[in-house]
Formats: C-alpha cells, structure tokens, sequence
C-alpha cells in the first residue's frame, strides 16, 4: 500500500473535563463505525475507511481507544477514567489528559459525542484490552489447507485459457486504477466490499487460485504503471471472487517501523504473499 498519514495522538494538560450537560444527560462518546483498529500494550494503530489515513495510538490513547471500541454503545468520560485509573493508577491530571485526548479524537473525526438519558446509560462497560481478531468463516481452516496444500504462486504458468487471465488481471489493475484516480482508497475499499457481499463462492480450487496468482504477477510486468500491494491484492481478490473463490482480502500495518500492506487470503492461508505477513503486519480490516 502506499504511504499514509501518520498522526500520534499524545494527550496534554489540560482544564477539567465537563461529565455532565444540561437537563439531566449523560455526554457520551462513539467511535466511528467506519474506523478498523489493533491495539496492544505499547500503543495502536486505526485505520479510517473514509479517508485511507491510518491514525498510530500511544500507550495511553490505546487504552482509551480500546475502551470506546468495545463499546459500541457508547460510553461516558466518567466510565473511561475508571478504565484509565484501572490501568495506570490514580493521578490529578488525569481528567484534563482525557479531555485534551478526547478533543484531538473528535478532530480527527474518530469518534462523536453524543447526549442521552442518564436513565439509559449503559453500565456494562467493557474493559478487556485485547486485540481485535475476527474469527475465519467457512469451512475448518485445518481441513481447507491440507486440502489446498501449498497456495504459493509458482514460478511457471498454467493458464490453460490461452492468457485469458492474464488479460483480465491487466484489465483488473485498469480498472483498479481507475477507482482510486476518481475516489481514492474509499471508493475502492466500497468497490470491493461490494463485490465481497454480491458475488456467490463455491469450493476452492487449488489450480485455478494457482493461475489467478500467477496471471497478476504477469500482467503487472505489462502494466504500465508502478503496482502497490493493494493494487495487486485488489486485482487478485477481484478475480479470485469473479471465479467463484471464497477470497478475502486482508489489510494490516506495523507501527515501528511504520509500514502497511495488502494481501489475499482463503480461508486463513495466504495466497499471494508470504505466509509471514500475518505475523508481519498485525490485522486491521478484512473483507
């Protein structure tokens, strides 16, 4: 994928944070529905789907993040800071921390503030800071790669329809091109996610997922212009699911040293990459 903004979220010190508004509300923060995000013990990374941005989290606003992920409900800044306190210990500062933190949060557009009834507030909080991981559909992972076996692209061709793939790839990475001059990263990611939910899958085929892989990288070399991993893994997602395989295609980045990347899968096993990159590159958003 290519380079994208980077932002550190660090919270100051700053005045005391209002927990309460008018008539007798509860103020309430949401995060975006639109946001991916993997946290861990030294900080974060969110995706924005809107914008293509990736947003990196310290120690602290992880937390904070972690807590406002998890409940999607919403939750008050009261509640956050027993989340905070939870976590790092009481201090004196700590409302004006949030209050400053929070602010940045909704510049950024990553998350809304919202008024409710103090008589619906919701007193389930959660507080487990794990990393979200989304579960694999479909058939047992085990089962589906013995079957499959070794899904690395191999060196020679095999497309037995005569470049047929190879010409559709090419067209693929046209068309790809295309979305993103127009619309950017959202409108491709809307593109694909679309395609995700329309088109029907059936049962993976080892030779055909093997000619998809190999037909991208050979039209790569006959494409005029530079092909990221997201264009590459776009293309081959693209194709692989007009086939009839149950593909998905995986985005995931590192905080040090910053990096993203794009790459397919099915059914857990990695296609058209390293099988390290699921190691490599901690899950963001897959579809």
């Amino acid at each position: 994928m290519t380079p994208s903004q980077r932002l550190k979220i660090k919270p100051r010190h700053h005045g005391m944070i209002s927990f309460k508004s008018p008539r007798g509300e509860c103020e309430i923060w949401r995060a975006g529905s639109h946001l991916r995000s993997v946290t861990d013990a030294e900080g974060g990374l969110v995706l924005d789907i809107k914008t293509g941005r990736f947003h990196s989290l310290n120690a602290t606003s992880a937390v904070v993040w972690e807590a406002l992920r998890q409940n999607p409900n919403g939750v008050d800044s009261a509640q956050i800071i027993e989340v905070m306190t939870a976590a790092f210990g009481p201090h004196p500062r700590m409302a004006g921390d949030l209050d400053e933190l929070m602010r940045t949060f909704e510049q950024k557009r990553l998350v809304q503030r919202h008024s409710i009834d103090r008589r619906d507030r919701n007193h389930s909080l959660r507080t487990s800071l794990e990393i979200h991981r989304r579960p694999v559909s479909g058939e047992d992972t085990t089962v589906v790669r013995s079957t499959l076996g070794d899904l690395s692209p191999p060196t020679e061709f095999t497309d037995s329809g005569g470049g047929l793939w190879t010409y559709s790839a090419w067209l693929c990475f046209l068309a790809v091109y295309l979305i993103i001059a127009i619309g950017g990263f959202p409108r491709l990611h809307q593109a694909l996610r679309w395609l995700s939910a329309k088109r029907r899958v059936g049962t993976p085929s080892k030779e055909k997922i093997l000619n998809v892989c190999v037909a991208v990288n050979k039209a790569a070399t006959y494409y005029v212009r530079q092909s990221w991993c997201l264009q590459r893994s776009a293309v081959t997602f693209s194709l692989l699911r007009l086939a009839g395989m149950p593909a998905e295609l995986v985005i995931g980045c590192r905080r040090v040293p910053f990096c993203s990347h794009a790459w397919v899968e099915i059914h857990g096993a990695v296609v058209n990459d390293n099988p390290r990159v699921k190691a490599m590159y901690p899950e963001l958003d897959r579809f």
